[in-house]
């Protein structure tokens, strides 16, 4: 996933808690790939950064 991913992911978070935008605008590319899969089955936003 690119850098681009990251500009979607806040894209869609825009309006949502600061926490989880800084999260995304910080995280390497492992961590964005994880996270784009957790998205699916996530409950929570929280639960997406787990």
């Amino acid at each position: 996933m690119s850098r681009g991913g990251c500009v979607l992911g806040v894209t869609v978070l825009k309006g949502k808690p600061e926490w989880a935008t800084g999260k995304l605008s910080r995280a390497t590319e492992q961590e964005l790939e994880a996270w784009a899969e957790a998205i699916l089955t996530a409950q929570t936003l929280e639960a997406v950064f787990k």
